[in-house]
């Protein structure tokens, strides 16, 4: 395909069985589901929509209904891929939900972790401060520090 087909093909306004816009579709469902104008979001629907469009049978039901559908399991299936999943419900009636776990990262290890009140201190022991204020040091003087006996030294 030609640069300028493909640029009037994506400037244009996708048609696909009875959906007359399947951009406008797709961005309700995406407002709907809680992902606003995200990008990956809408390209991941547009290829829900086409993969649906692609195994449409007509004369079962509209189109319009099969990619509503479908582009509403997208969302939630883009929502796990991405946040992971929080709640499960079962066919008798419970339900368990869970928080997402919070994950720190590890490029900046040099500097500290703020405590909740923005004091470093409060989130440090200070034998784990002074250890690591130290640098390399010596080993028995690390146990000691920490009030543990070193594993060089014999029982006695």
């Amino acid at each position: 395909m030609l640069e300028n087909e493909a640029l009037a093909l994506l400037s244009s306004v996708w048609r696909l069985g009875d959906v007359e816009d399947v951009e406008r579709l797709v961005a309700t469902v995406a407002g709907r589901a809680g992902l606003g104008a995200d990008e990956d979001a809408i390209a991941y629907l547009f290829e829900v929509v086409w993969r649906a469009w692609r195994r449409y049978e007509p004369g079962r039901a509209a189109f319009s209904t099969l990619a509503y559908r479908a582009c509403q399991r997208g969302a939630v299936d883009y929502r796990r891929k991405r946040d992971g999943r929080t709640r499960w419900r079962f066919g008798d009636g419970r339900v368990f939900e869970r928080t997402l776990p919070v994950v720190a990262s590890f490029d900046r290890l040099d500097e500290p972790l703020l405590a909740r009140d923005g004091d470093p201190a409060l989130d440090c022991d200070p034998d784990l401060g002074r250890l690591l204020a130290a640098g390399g040091g010596s080993l028995a003087r690390d146990y000691n520090a920490l009030g543990l006996e070193s594993p060089g030294r014999a029982a006695g």
